[in-house]
């Protein structure tokens, strides 16, 4: 038998909750509709993660909205879950806010009550569901997406080949220096932004590095072929869509960031391939790349795909998604298990140790941020493979203070 399906509305205006709940009822027989009378009791009621979708106020006695925001998406059962902020809010810049903390919908009030039912199955992703703003069929942005996917219209990314050859060479077994300095150089962008990063304070020599060869002797091996996939990586993130391109940016440096808490975190347990935790923490989200180009196609002919919409589809589809192009790519099982799962990870059938880790990294990393205070370091902290992985506030502490370091390192660079 299947468990009902159950909306938490969190507002602390008693008679606005009562209109917002009767509305509900009406427009989504079938759902069972909960009431929180501030934050705190939302958070409590819906920790569990036993909602389809969270509709709060942002306002709200003893924890606002976009505090219990921050902590449901801090926490495992909840990461994913649909999000709407309704607020009395109209300005941009707290629209931006809400979306960049994780909202999956905005609705300002007063509203119309046919458009909140849409934007409420628009984010439920329910059949026949109006899309949120006008567009020429009846299907969803998420709907359109995977229809195009499946009906097998779509070109994947190709793997650049300064990538391919660099992976065969490590594939083969010990590598020379000569030898991959050769390969690197076939990509004149790439070659040229590994030796800036030589010579960044990352590494910190004592002499100007001027060629591709003592670059790789500066960085290591594995460290080169860490970069050579990063730089690859960042080449492909391009758009002319304005909406892509800031999710492409977005994806860039919330993809760096997660890989070097991995890698960081990978050496403070001592785990033995810390360079291979940067690559599964670089290609985590890497079915964003895949979605972008499926979207820039469908976005010429359907209206739809207003920053909402794209950010919904990217949320809810790139797990799934990045495993089919990794897998596409040739990339070995771990991989494509970490891309399917980083936000589920005991929802995998092999809960690896490397799985755990880039869940905890992608815990601690929002956009191109890190947690903000000891509240935000307690939620990761607390969490389930923070218990097994050992993992302490302390060390998390340390880590990210290393990691930006990191990040702020190859800003001046690249």
């Amino acid at each position: 038998m299947n468990s009902p399906q159950k909306i938490l509305i969190a507002e602390d205006e008693v008679h606005i909750a009562k209109a917002i709940v009767a509305i509900l009822k009406k427009g989504l027989p079938g759902f069972i509709i909960d009431h929180a009378k501030n934050g705190a009791d939302a958070w409590e009621k819906a920790k569990s993660g036993t909602y389809q979708i969270i509709i709060s106020d942002w306002n709200m006695p003893k924890k606002n909205g976009d505090e219990l925001l921050s902590d449901l998406r801090c926490n495992e059962n909840t990461v994913t879950t649909p999000f709407i902020m309704l607020t009395a809010k109209g300005d941009k810049d707290s629209y931006e806010a809400a979306l960049e903390a994780g909202a999956n919908g905005y609705v300002v009030k007063p509203f119309k009550t046919p458009e909140f039912i849409a934007k409420v199955k628009g984010v439920l992703d329910i059949n026949g569901s109006a899309c949120v703003i006008e567009t020429v069929n009846d299907s969803s942005p998420i709907e359109l997406v995977i229809d195009k996917f499946k009906q097998g219209y779509v070109k994947l990314p190709v793997l650049p080949e300064v990538v391919v050859k660099v992976s065969e060479l490590f594939e083969r077994g010990e590598v020379a220096i000569d030898e991959l300095a050769r390969v690197v150089e076939l990509d004149a962008a790439i070659a040229s932004q590994l030796i800036s990063v030589a010579n960044s304070p990352l590494v910190r020599g004592s002499s100007d590095c001027i060629s591709v060869d003592r670059a790789i002797t500066r960085l290591g091996l594995d460290e080169t072929k860490s970069y050579v996939v990063a730089l690859s990586h960042k080449g492909m993130l391009v758009s002319e869509n304005w909406i892509l391109k800031g999710v492409l940016e977005d994806l860039w440096w919330h993809s760096l960031a997660i890989a070097y808490c991995a890698k960081i975190l990978a050496r403070e347990l001592d785990h033995q391939q810390p360079e291979k935790l940067f690559l599964f923490g670089l290609l985590h989200d890497i079915g964003k790349l895949l979605l972008v180009s499926i979207v820039d196609d469908l976005s010429k002919s359907n209206s739809c795909f207003d920053e909402p919409a794209v950010k919904g589809v990217m949320q809810k589809l790139h797990s799934d998604f990045g495993a089919v192009l990794l897998k596409e790519w040739k990339y070995n099982d771990e991989f494509q298990n970490i891309a399917q799962y980083h936000h589920v990870p005991f929802s995998s059938n092999e809960v690896s140790v490397e799985l755990l880790i880039v869940y905890l990294a992608n815990l601690m990393v929002s956009k191109i941020g890190f947690a903000k205070d000891e509240a935000e370091l307690a939620n990761v902290t607390s969490s389930q493979a923070a218990t097994k992985l050992g993992v302490s506030n302390k060390m998390i502490t340390s880590m990210l203070e290393e990691a930006n370091a990191c990040l702020l390192a190859v800003k001046q660079v690249l």
